[in-house]
């Protein structure tokens, strides 16, 4: 294979395109020069509401006879009162025979459809439906509308604005394979997408494979990234009548991004993968799909024929009723040399310029299905596309809008109206869908010299307008809802109303927030832990020979969740009832249940257990209530029974000083608020009898001794737990504390004296030494003393030794006495 470009630049943006060994094709467009002004700020324009009354006004058909009679007829608006709660009264007959007929008041939806069904119940009414309010055709307001030639021009657009008469393509899903996506506040419709670029080197996003689709730049060999994706994105989806920029050929689609272009291209086995995937297929380590396509687009291309791996993507995507719409390519070349466009079961489209000539540069050949506006700049950079864009040189910039040309602007236009059919009639296939445009195109305005440019310029409003129904008459649509408790785990079932003809063969299509849900086509549905949170309805059509068929969809239900607990049942830790993300217009209220016994004054979100839930089982009970005054009891799976709780508690230490006579305090630290504690004194590893509170003062049998305190933790509905500090170092003796000691009495000879101790402490023992002119008196070791004729002419004084268990004894004298005459 060769290098070569894929489109002609219009200005300093223009893109090469190239085709290296295996890898693929960068996109087939060229940009030019986006001078548009950063996106016009002005206020959203809202559409204006119905006049009052406009909801509840019907068209009602009697049969023929006497059922149609006066008295008939009011007999029959009489019964419809009675069933759905409204009058209504008759205003006039139409030309056809039919009454139209006003409720007293204005109507909701679900108050109308309430009274079309009891009216069409009604054995003589043939027929009831809405009196529809309708509005002249309006253009978008979106201020750079009117430089979209290619949406509106008679010559060569694609009459667009007749299409959306019809429709906006509001259920379609369009797959955009290609550079990523940048943000911009027009594309306001976008799905969460994915990266299939497999190598790192060319993401340059730093990894590969993964579920963020931006578009990270395809700089290659120095030149300017395209923000190719995000330019084919507004084409298809750009939001219109929001006040500001462009709008989309099918606006009320949704677009999945989906990037498998980087770095001067990508592989076609990333984008094989992305068209399975794109199409609610299975990839290897990607997530599913939620939001599968019913269009694809792929503005890209390279040289060569289609390989037989990619034609099986194509293949795939065809079964499951995806339309695939591909750019011809840029070389101004046969189509037949360019892949996708030669590939089968897509729709390969060229490009056209404003005059409605074929593009100078665009592919052409029998591989070419339809030509659509890709933008010729030979007559100015005006008669391009405008779209949304991106002003980064090679990162991310600013949103903007910008003209770009190529077949890859020509194909998003296409797959646009597919979206668009898609739309009004949902049961179109991908074959369908291309013979359609193929017969509803006009002839080019222009020229196509090269012959090639398919069955011609596609027509959108030809296009929608072909797949709309023709005079066979309709089926009549019953009232469909949903039964059941829209609940996580519980079945949901489709109660389908009364349709007619009687024996109408009925298909059921369950839908998740408006996108239908792959294989849930049953009368009954189970709600899915991922419809927690969504709208769940369900679109029915009916089907019979003769008819065209009908299509009614049910009022969306939202799902709530099934309720959980979370937290560890254990007493003293709280549990949560969860999940958080019920719906918003979903009231709640709780209750806690223990072992079956709803729990008093219980009834918040959280639950803290207590000493009386030990060895219980709890769940939580939530009464769920909808605006529409339906109402659910929900129980949570119950928790494993309460197990004891866990009590903590520090090391506790020991204050005071470690010697004999002082006390010895205990520091328990901070427990489990509500623990009640006891404490045991330790002596050498020995309990001390009664030694049980959180003081301790030392005696004389700790002297030596070294200490320890045990504390114990109890608290109702918790294990006991034990704490012992760490011992203490070898108690001291005590020090005796005292007063000095004296004597009392009569120095005389014959005369008693008297040792008074003075103040010691308290449990002190005493001797006694008493001394004659400071010489120790033999005997003399009483408290009292009889002073003697040897004592004469000396004084006396005595000494006092005190003594106590664990303490240092300690000697204390006297001063003296008087001299003894």
């Amino acid at each position: 294979m060769t290098t070569r470009r894929l489109s002609t630049a219009v200005a300093s943006l223009g893109a090469g395109a190239v085709l290296l060994g295996t890898l693929f094709a960068f996109p087939a467009a060229a940009a030019t020069d986006p001078a548009i002004d950063s996106r016009p700020v002005a206020s959203p324009l809202t559409a204006s509401a119905p006049p009052a009354g406009a909801s509840g006004r019907f068209v009602v058909k009697f049969k023929t006879g006497t059922a149609g009679t006066a008295n008939a007829r009011a007999k029959a608006y009489g019964q419809a009162a009675r069933s759905s709660g409204v009058s209504v009264k008759e205003l006039h007959a139409t030309a056809r025979g039919a009454a139209v007929v006003q409720a007293d008041g204005a109507l909701t939806p679900r108050g109308s459809d309430k009274v079309l069904a009891s009216l069409r119940v009604q054995s003589n009414v043939e027929y009831a439906e809405p009196d529809t309010f309708v509005r002249p055709a309006s253009t978008p307001n979106d201020p750079l509308y009117p430089q979209q030639w290619d949406l509106s021009e008679d010559t060569a657009g694609m009459r667009v604005p007749a299409a959306w008469d019809t429709t906006s393509g509001l259920g379609a899903v369009v797959a955009v394979i290609d550079t990523g996506i940048t943000p911009h506040s027009d594309l306001t419709s976008v799905l969460p997408g994915y990266d299939f670029i497999s190598d790192s080197t060319k993401s340059n996003d730093g990894d590969g494979r993964d579920g963020d689709a931006s578009d990270a730049g395809d700089s290659c060999n120095g030149s300017s990234s395209s923000w190719h994706g995000t330019h084919v994105a507004g084409t298809i989806g750009a939001a219109a009548n929001n006040g500001i920029g462009i709008a989309g050929v099918a606006y009320s689609a949704k677009i999945l991004p989906v990037r498998a272009l980087g770095t001067c291209g990508g592989y076609l086995s990333d984008i094989a993968d992305a068209v399975v995937w794109a199409a609610g297929g299975t990839v290897t380590g990607v997530p599913a799909n939620a939001n599968p396509a019913r269009v694809i687009n792929m503005s890209l291309g390279g040289s060569g024929q289609c390989g037989s791996y990619f034609q099986s993507a194509l293949d795939y995507a065809a079964a499951q009723g995806v339309t695939v719409v591909a750019a011809a390519g840029n070389e101004n070349s046969p189509a037949s040399g360019s892949t996708p466009a030669n590939c089968n079961n897509i729709i390969t489209v060229g490009a056209t310029g404003r005059e409605g000539n074929k593009a100078y540069y665009s592919n052409y050949g029998p591989e070419v299905d339809v030509s659509a506006p890709g933008g010729d700049s030979s007559t100015g950079r005006a008669n391009t596309i405008l779209s949304t864009w991106n002003n980064g040189t090679t990162v991310q910039g600013s949103e903007t809008y910008g003209y770009m040309q190529g077949t890859s602007m020509a194909a998003p236009h296409v797959a646009g109206v597919a979206a668009l059919m898609l739309s009004a009639d949902p049961a179109l296939t991908p074959a369908q869908v291309e013979t359609i445009l193929k017969e509803t195109a006009r002839p080019l305005p222009g020229t196509c010299s090269t012959g090639g440019c398919g069955n011609g310029l596609v027509d959108a409003a030809a296009a929608v307008g072909s797949v709309l129904p023709s005079a066979v008459p309709y089926i009549t649509a019953g009232v469909p809802r949903i039964d059941g408790d829209a609940v996580v785990g519980h079945a949901l079932t489709v109660s389908a109303g009364t349709w007619s003809p009687e024996g109408a063969s009925l298909s059921y299509q369950w839908r998740r927030d408006g996108v239908a849900i792959p294989g849930a086509t049953a009368v009954t549905y189970p709600a899915a832990t991922t419809d927690a949170g969504a709208l769940l309805s369900v679109t029915v059509t009916g089907s019979a020979d003769g008819y065209n068929p009908s299509a009614a969809t049910t009022s969306p239900v939202a799902v709530v969740p099934q309720p959980s607990l979370s937290g560890t049942a254990r007493v003293g830790s709280t549990l949560a009832a969860g999940p958080q993300d019920w719906p918003a217009d979903v009231a709640r209220q709780y209750q806690w249940v223990r072992s079956g016994v709803a729990v008093s004054g219980a009834t918040g979100t959280h639950y803290t257990l207590g000493a009386g839930d030990l060895g219980q089982t709890l769940k939580v009970r939530v009464t769920a209530s909808w605006p529409d005054q339906r109402s659910a009891t929900l129980d949570s799976p119950s928790s494993a029974a309460v197990a004891r709780g866990t009590l903590t508690g520090p090391t506790p230490m020991i204050s005071g000083t470690r010697k004999v006579g002082y006390t010895l305090t205990a520091v328990p630290g901070t427990w489990t608020a509500g623990t009640f504690l006891k404490y045991q004194w330790y002596r050498s590893g020995l309990p001390i009898s009664r030694a049980t509170g959180p003081k301790y003062t030392l005696g004389g049998a700790d002297q030596g001794k070294i200490m320890r305190l045990r504390v114990g933790g109890i608290k109702a509905g918790y294990t006991t737990i034990v704490k012992d500090s760490a011992t203490t170092s070898a108690i001291a003796a005590g020090t005796l504390v005292s007063t000095r000691p004296w004597i009392s009495g009569s120095a005389r000879y014959g005369y008693t004296l008297t040792a008074n101790t003075g103040t010691w402490t308290a449990g002190t023992a005493f001797r006694y030494q008493w001394y004659r002119s400071g010489a120790a008196i033999s005997g003399a070791t009483g408290r009292y003393y009889r002073i003697i004729w040897a004592d004469r002419y000396d004084v006396m004084s005595v000494r006092v030794v005190g003594s106590k268990a664990g303490y240092t004894s300690l000697a204390r004298y006297s001063g003296y006495s008087a001299r003894v005459p």
